[in-house]
């Protein structure tokens, strides 16, 4: 099917990043601001296949109530939303004006001079003062932002505040806190991407942001369902990180998943550890109980499982037969192998460990980032 559709999809990226792009360039530079939601989502309708639907989700409590009188119409000045592809912000964009942060590098890029980011509205932030965190870097940004909020008329601050993408199926990342201490009304977003026949997300440790642009323009179309959730406001009795974390189980529990504690480097650590394992042969997935049947799965199906732990199928490089175990971890039993090889991932050269989580210490929430 893949091969079929091939010669397409490449007529398609060529199209729409050598000649699309541009095109969406010089209308962006010539479009009234009054009318650059309507070409914006014309162009990315018809020339990239993007499909949205929209949803609201009324407000319900007396409180989502007196927060809607108190926004008497306005948009919230912060609107946050789950993160699982690049092109998260296009059906946003498209129900009306907002701003994002970027990469000040961008403006270095000449191949994106005449791009579509001006539809964006970006505040740009140097790259080194986002990562690298910590003292006046970290507070630069900090600054900049709500510099930003307090413009008079200014848009929305669309923010991702996972940090990083994910696939959207399994959890949340845990929410950056710093936006959820301003004291500004939130609106919290919902946001389901599918990339037609084939799957719209790519996520590895390699860099995600060209990956999904090429993978984005390769598609024949992609469909996204947005939900707008009733804003929210920081109550009395929450400091930001409650704030944050109640935010995030809203949109966890509209998309039918968990609100975890981990970070996004705790989320790299592993992705990193998990390649390793793949490159040593040792390959697995997490599965349920009473699945792939035939194959080796840990703990034994017919062994008396202990409580509490998962089972995990374990499989070759090509993944069509079952591996010699023993030899691949060295006797040691597979789920403790994993075990200890996350253990190690999670540790530094100082035996200490490189996660809030293991430490007990979630609620010390990630102050080093934005």
């Amino acid at each position: 099917m893949f091969l079929l559709y091939l010669p397409l999809g490449l007529v398609l990226l060529f199209l729409r990043i050598v000649v699309g792009f541009p095109v969406a360039g010089i209308l962006s530079h010539v479009t009234p601001t009054a009318c650059s939601t309507c070409v914006f989502r014309s162009f990315a309708c018809c020339c990239y296949g993007n499909c949205y639907r929209y949803k609201t989700v009324l407000p319900f409590t007396e409180e989502e109530l007196l927060i809607e009188q108190e926004l008497a119409g306005q948009a919230a000045p912060i609107m946050v939303a789950n993160h699982t592809t690049e092109m998260d912000v296009l059906p946003i964009r498209s129900k009306g004006l907002l701003r994002i942060m970027g990469y000040d590098l961008y403006t270095k890029m000449k191949c994106l001079q005449f791009s579509p980011l001006k539809f964006l509205d970006i505040m740009y932030i140097k790259q080194t003062e986002r990562s690298e965190g910590g003292g006046k870097d970290r507070d630069a940004v900090r600054q900049q932002v709500i510099d930003g909020l307090a413009k008079k008329g200014a848009p929305p601050l669309l923010v991702f505040p996972e940090g990083g993408l994910t696939n959207g199926k399994n959890g949340l990342l845990q929410f950056h806190k710093f936006l959820f201490s301003l004291n500004h009304c939130v609106q919290p977003i919902v946001i389901e991407a599918n990339g037609g026949p084939l799957p719209i997300n790519i996520d590895n440790n390699m860099g995600t942001t060209w990956g999904n642009i090429l993978y984005y323009a390769f598609q024949p179309w992609q469909t996204f369902t947005v939900t707008y959730l009733p804003p929210q406001k920081r109550r009395s009795n929450e400091d930001a990180l409650d704030f944050a974390r109640r935010v995030m189980e809203l949109i966890g529990k509209t998309k039918g998943i968990a609100a975890s504690p981990f970070l996004y480097r705790d989320k790299r650590i592993y992705s990193k550890m998990k390649m390793k394992l793949f490159q040593q042969g040792f390959r697995y997935r997490f599965v349920n109980k009473g699945t792939l049947r035939g194959r080796r799965v840990h703990p034994e199906e017919d062994g008396g499982e202990e409580v509490g732990l998962p089972s995990i199928a374990v499989r070759t490089r090509c993944g069509c037969c079952t591996p010699n175990v023993e030899r691949l971890t060295q006797g040691v039993d597979p789920l403790d192998y994993l075990a200890s090889s996350i253990q190690e991932a999670f540790t530094d050269d100082e035996g200490k460990t490189r996660s809030q989580i293991f430490e007990g210490r979630e609620g010390e929430r990630n102050d080093d980032q934005v």
